[in-house]
């Protein structure tokens, strides 16, 4: 019983020892009202947390104010702070700001006690950082101040993960590059009039930036290239000679853009090309109708060529790319020589419209 009595004794003094005290909202300086407001919210939380004040709460200060006629947009100075606190029944009263120089927030408070006036402590606390870090840990530093309590020591937030620079990530692009256009050969040795043959392209692209309007452009497709002939037989019968060459072509391109509205950029391009049989087929149709198999004529083909490339198009807010491109074949296809020297003048033409989409 007797120990019962001591522990009420204890109880009651401690929350006699506790003093009443009011916290108006801090100023903002190059703070928004709502966050400075929101601040002195969470002030209010951690000088309860302390066990050494009882505090007003917002609402009844409010309403107690409201009653007495008293505005407090037009309470500045200490005096007028005083008065308030004398109006809403407390023994001291809070008052500060929060304030922002670059990415530096500082915030200054006050306890004022209202029977003097006088200034009974005064807390301090600067943060390079976000202002939401304040409300983690900085008004609970400034709480533990105002209540002569050590804050805990300030630990800097872990460093947030880097992104990769958004100008690395405008250098290069990267996409699918399609086309379809015709093809057939050229050279001095080319006796016969030979008609167009159906061709494609396809692959992927990539634009390396060099400079503001200049790109280094590489790609890899797989490109379908060969000829048609179409001569009389000896019989009379209409005989069309088909050869169809399938290549892995890698051009290495420079690509100048030149701005003609908004998001809209006409290109020029130019460079080598280097091509790698993959696929060599001959067919023939006599009167429209298949004439034997279709055969295999790798061994009479070269297994590479070089070339050049150029071509001209527009681009659409660096995604869209619509191209026209000529690519002629420096080198004899034929591969019955072992002299490249030696082999008949024909080499391969391409000509295509292409269609590309950058990620």
């Amino acid at each position: 019983m007797f120990r019962g009595i001591i522990i009420l004794l204890c109880l009651c003094g401690g929350l006699l020892a506790q003093t009443n005290i009011a916290v108006i909202d801090f100023t903002g300086k190059n703070v928004s009202a709502e966050e400075a407001s929101a601040l002195t919210d969470r002030l209010r939380i951690e000088l309860f947390k302390t066990k050494k004040f009882t505090v007003i709460e917002r609402e009844r200060m409010d309403t107690i104010l409201k009653e007495q006629g008293f505005q407090l947009s037009d309470c500045t100075d200490d005096a007028c702070i005083v008065e308030m606190g004398q109006l809403v029944g407390v023994e001291q009263i809070v008052a500060g700001s929060v304030s922002r120089v670059g990415r530096v927030y500082s915030i200054a408070a006050r306890i004022i006690g209202v029977e003097k006036g006088d200034l009974v402590n005064i807390a301090t606390f600067d943060h390079e950082g976000e202002i939401g870090d304040l409300l983690k840990f900085g008004m609970q530093n400034i709480a533990l101040q105002l209540a002569g309590l050590t804050p805990p020591p300030t630990t800097t937030p872990p460093p947030q993960p880097q992104l990769p620079p958004k100008v690395a990530s405008k250098n290069l692009r990267l996409g699918l590059l399609f086309g379809y256009g015709a093809s057939r050969v050229w050279g001095d040795d080319i006796s016969k009039k030979l008609a167009l043959h159906p061709a494609n392209s396809g692959g992927i692209i990539a634009l390396f930036r060099l400079q503001k309007q200049l790109f280094l452009r590489t790609e890899m497709l797989l490109t379908r290239k060969g000829w048609t002939e179409n001569y009389t037989g000896l019989t009379g019968d209409d005989v069309e000679h088909t050869i169809d060459l399938d290549y892995l072509q890698i051009p290495f391109l420079v690509q100048f853009n030149l701005p003609v509205a908004s998001g809209t950029e006409m290109f020029f391009l130019g460079g080598a090309t280097a091509g790698f049989l993959t696929r060599a087929k001959e067919s023939f149709k006599v009167n429209g109708k298949t004439y034997g198999p279709t055969m295999d004529i790798k061994k009479e083909i070269r297994a590479g060529e070089s070339g050049m490339l150029f071509g001209c198009g527009l681009e659409f807010k660096k995604r869209l790319i619509l191209e026209m491109r000529v690519d002629m074949s420096i080198t004899p296809n034929d591969g019955t020589v072992s002299d490249p020297s030696q082999a008949p003048d024909r080499k391969n033409s391409f000509a295509a419209f292409m269609l590309g989409i950058c990620f």
